[in-house]
């Protein structure tokens, strides 16, 4: 799969929150690098430009919860 900002925004935000929250559980860390990797290999994601990619998923999720909060 072509590694867009699209389709980052609707393919890895999902699993990306399970890793996030996962990690929080088990009280451990994860890494934009540890991100990428299990996003190619479990997601299928091609690598390209991948830190600026990255920076974005993770302005997708920050505006995301700031957008829940804001409802609540």
């Amino acid at each position: 799969m072509k590694w867009t900002d699209e389709n980052l925004e609707e393919n890895a935000v999902k699993p990306l929150a399970r890793w996030l929250i996962t990690a929080a559980h088990q009280r451990s860390l994860i890494t934009y690098g540890e991100v990428k990797n299990r996003l190619v290999h479990e997601i299928g994601f091609n690598p390209s430009k991948s830190a600026r990619l990255m920076g974005h998923l993770a302005g997708i999720m920050m505006n995301s919860l700031l957008s829940q909060e804001l409802i609540e």
